[in-house]
């Protein structure tokens, strides 16, 4: 069997910062080396898929779908509560901007009681 090889890396990030996901999968007829690596700031997760037999092989597909599954219903669940959320948001910045306002239009209490010259 040739071997059989794929590679990805994505940035997470669409200006600015190293985070990012890399995969690399190598095929030969003794093993399947597969492995992924998710960088954030300075943190690094390493993910191990590497199967020498079919058993081996079948724990690991369960796995990277588990993963793949739970990463869904996690972006399903933000996604379901994000209108809430950004409503929050823009009723405490509201509550911020009047409260600016009031202190900028507030009168300042200065008082003199006694000017020595």
């Amino acid at each position: 069997m040739k071997e059989i090889t794929y590679h990805s890396r994505k940035f997470l990030n669409k200006k600015t910062g190293m985070a990012a996901i890399e995969c690399d999968v190598t095929i030969n007829e003794h093993s399947i080396y597969a492995s992924s690596v998710i960088s954030d700031c300075n943190r690094q997760v390493s993910l191990d898929f590497t199967a020498y037999n079919l058993k081996e092989f079948n724990v690991k597909l369960t796995k990277l779908g588990l993963l793949i599954n739970e990463l869904f219903e996690m972006e399903q669940f933000l996604l379901e509560h994000k209108f809430e959320w950004t409503e929050e948001l823009n009723k405490r910045e509201q509550a911020r901007l009047a409260n600016k306002k009031k202190r900028r239009s507030a009168p300042l209490n200065v008082g003199i009681d006694s000017l020595e010259i």
